[in-house]
């Protein structure tokens, strides 16, 4: 899923910065799999 993240598609286009994209998509992996850990130790999966 991380490879998301880091694939280069955007810095072909030159609209937006690469970097600051795939902070903010780790950012939003990050939490996810957060999300997803409360909910495994909420249920006691």
């Amino acid at each position: 899923m991380l490879w998301i993240a880091f694939h280069p598609w955007s810095t072909g286009s030159g609209s937006a910065p690469f970097w600051p994209l795939a902070a903010v998509c780790l950012r939003k992996v990050k939490i996810f799999f957060t999300f997803l850990a409360s909910l495994k130790s909420l249920t006691g999966v």
